[in-house]
C-alpha cells in the first residue's frame, strides 16, 4: 500500500483494519478483472459463454493470481476496465462513457508499478488505435478527441502523485540494479516460453525448488489455462476474425519476440496473458458458431500435449532429478486431463446444434475455472493471524535500541539502510536478522 496510497482499490479498503484491507483489495482486483473482462469481451461481439471463458482465463490466470498481493496486480486488474471504457467511448460515446474511461485510466495510473502500468496503457492504446482506424474519417476525429481528452484529464489528475514518484524512481536501489543480469536469466527458448504452457515444468518457487530462468511468479505469469492455450493456438489459422482479434495476435507476437532479448522483464507476460485469453475466447465463439472443424483441433491438441509432456519429462532438476518429481508428474497428469476434457467438449460441438454448442463452450469455461483454481489456490495461502504483526526477539532487540524522535514526536524512529531491512519482507528469520543487527 505504501506505493499506491491513492489507488482507488486501496481507498475502498481504508475503513477496514490493515489485515482485512489487504484481503479486500486482493478480492477487488480479481472481481474487477472478471467483471470488466467479461463486459469488454461482450462488447467485442463474443457470446456469453465465450466471454465468460476469456474473463475467467485472464482474471484467474497466472499474472493476476501469482502477483495478487503486489501492486503489479492492480495493472492487470484495471486493464479490462480501461479497455471497456474505450469501447464505450466508441459506442455509444456519451459523457458518462468518457467519464468511465477517465476514471479507469486514473485508477490504472495510480497503480503503483510503473512498468506494468506502461504495458497496460500500451495494450489499451493499441486497441483504441484499432477502433479509431476502423471508423470513417469524420468519426475517427470524434473518437480520438473524446478518448484522448478523457485519458489526458486522467493523466493531469494523477500528476501530483506521479511526478514526485517518477523523480524519485531513478534514485532507488531497484533502478541501480536494473542493468545487472539475473544469475539465472539466460536459458533460451525453453525457459522463456515453456512455463506459458507448462507452468510447473521447472518446479515451483512456493515449494522452494525452482530451476527455471527467475522464479515461478515471473516465468509462469503467462499461463492462463491449458484449454485457453489450446483455443488460442487454433486462433492463428482462423479464417474469420472477430473485432480487433488481429491486434491481439500482433501484440502477442511482438511481446513473445521481445521476451527473448536479454534484460527484458518477464512482466511483459501481462499483455501475453491478456492476448491469449482474448484469442482463446474468440476461438471458443467460433466453435459456438460451428466454424471450426475437428481435424485442426485434433492436430493442435496432440501437438500441445507433446509440448507439455516434453516440458515435464525432459526438464528435471539438474542437481537432483528426484526433486519435486512427484509434484511435476502429478501436474503433467492434471494438465493432460484438462486438455483432454477441453478437446472432447470442443470436438463434440461439430455434431450439435447451436444451443448444444453454447453448452459445450460453457463446459470449457468450467474446465478453465477448475484448472486455474486448482493451480493457484495455494499460490497465496493465508498465514495465521499471530504471524501477521510479530514481535520476535530481533524486533524487541531493535526496539530497545532505537533513538528517540529528534523532531519531538511521540515514540521512536528507525531507518534501515541498504538490504538490511527490506520493506516488502513479510517476516524475518531470527538468525539472519540477528546477523544483520
Amino acid at each position: 500500500p505504501q506505493s499506491q496510497a491513492f489507488q482507488p482499490l486501496v481507498l475502498l479498503a481504508y475503513p477496514l483494519s490493515l489485515l482485512r484491507a489487504a484481503a479486500v483489495v486482493a478480492a477487488l482486483r480479481v472481481l474487477f478483472a472478471l467483471v470488466f473482462g467479461f463486459l469488454w469481451m461482450r462488447r467485442q461481439g463474443l457470446g456469453e459463454a465465450a466471454a465468460l471463458a476469456g474473463s475467467l482465463a485472464f482474471g484467474l490466470g497466472g499474472f493476476l493470481l501469482l502477483w495478487l498481493g503486489w501492486p503489479i496486480a492492480s495493472s492487470a486488474a484495471l486493464l479490462p476496465l480501461v479497455l471497456y471504457g474505450t469501447a464505450r467511448c466508441d459506442d455509444p460515446g456519451g459523457r458518462r462513457d468518457a467519464l468511465l474511461l477517465a476514471l479507469g485510466t486514473l485508477a490504472l495510473l495510480l497503480g503503483g508499478h510503473p512498468e506494468t502500468i506502461l504495458y497496460a496503457l500500451g495494450v489499451a492504446l493499441a486497441f483504441l488505435a484499432g477502433r479509431i482506424f476502423q471508423r470513417s474519417r469524420g468519426m475517427r476525429w470524434q473518437l480520438a478527441r473524446r478518448a484522448g481528452l478523457a485519458m489526458t484529464v486522467a493523466g493531469m489528475l494523477a500528476a501530483p502523485a506521479l511526478v514526485p514518484f517518477l523523480e524519485y524512481l531513478p534514485k532507488t536501489m531497484r533502478a541501480a540494479r536494473m542493468g545487472e543480469p539475473h544469475p539465472r536469466s539466460s536459458g533460451g527458448l525453453a525457459k522463456t516460453y515453456l512455463p506459458v504452457a507448462a507452468p510447473n515444468a521447472y518446479g515451483n518457487s512456493r515449494f522452494i525448488h525452482y530451476w527455471g530462468a527467475t522464479n515461478s511468479n515471473e516465468d509462469a505469469g503467462g499461463f492462463v489455462g491449458t484449454a485457453t492455450l489450446l483455443a488460442a493456438l487454433l486462433a492463428v489459422g482462423a479464417r474469420r476474425r472477430f473485432p480487433q482479434e488481429q491486434i491481439a495476435l500482433g501484440l502477442l507476437a511482438v511481446c513473445l519476440l521481445l521476451a527473448l532479448f536479454p534484460g527484458v522483464s518477464h512482466r511483459l507476460l501481462l499483455p501475453v496473458a491478456f492476448c491469449l485469453s482474448y484469442l482463446g475466447a474468440c476461438t471458443l465463439e467460433r466453435f459456438r458458431l460451428g466454424e471450426v472443424r475437428r481435424t485442426p483441433l485434433l492436430i493442435v491438441a496432440v501437438a500441445l500435449g507433446l509440448v507439455i509432456a516434453w516440458g515435464y519429462v525432459a526438464h528435471p532438476d539438474p542437481a537432483d532429478p528426484r526433486t519435486l518429481a512427484v509434484f511435476r508428474f502429478g501436474w503433467l497428469r492434471w494438465q493432460f486431463r484438462f486438455l483432454a476434457a477441453a478437446a472432447l467438449l470442443l470436438a463434440i460441438t461439430a455434431s450439435w446444434r447451436r444451443p448444444g454448442r453454447s453448452l459445450a463452450v460453457a463446459g470449457v469455461a468450467a474446465v478453465i475455472l477448475a484448472e486455474l483454481l486448482l493451480l493457484h489456490r495455494p499460490a497465496n495461502p493465508p498465514m495465521p493471524r499471530r504471524l501477521a504483526l510479530p514481535l520476535n526477539g530481533p524486533l524487541q532487540f531493535l526496539r530497545g535500541r532505537l533513538i528517540r524522535d529528534p523532531l519531538g514526536g511521540p515514540g521512536f524512529r528507525m531507518a534501515a539502510f541498504g538490504r538490511d531491512f527490506p520493506p516488502n519482507l513479510a517476516e524475518i528469520g531470527r538468525a539472519s536478522c540477528r546477523e544483520r543487527v
